[in-house]
């Protein structure tokens, strides 16, 4: 992950986050194992199956929202501190 700060007045501040693929597959597995539990897969116990399975099985807009909860709420916190920065409300983000 890489992080920029762009000062934007006394009050406002750009926090740029560029994250590769290797920092997002802990959000993604995290955001799976969430919702590993709400996957019913026959021959497992709730919960119990593979990621995998649950990845080919999961809603994959339900999987996306919540991928995107945990990597936004992640990054954004790793990048705020390695800034240095104190937010004091939630931050907008634009995610390309």
């Amino acid at each position: 992950m890489h992080s920029e700060l762009k000062k934007l007045s006394e009050t406002k501040i750009q926090l740029t986050v560029n994250a590769v693929e290797e920092d997002l597959k802990s959000y993604k597995n995290k955001a799976l194992e969430k919702l590993a539990s709400q996957v019913k897969i026959p021959g497992f116990r709730g919960g119990k199956a593979p990621i995998s399975l649950i990845e080919k099985n999961v809603d994959q807009s339900l999987l996306q929202t919540e991928f995107l909860d945990e990597a936004l709420s992640g990054l954004y916190g790793e990048a705020a501190s390695s800034q240095k920065v104190r937010p004091i409300s939630r931050p907008e983000v634009n995610v390309k």
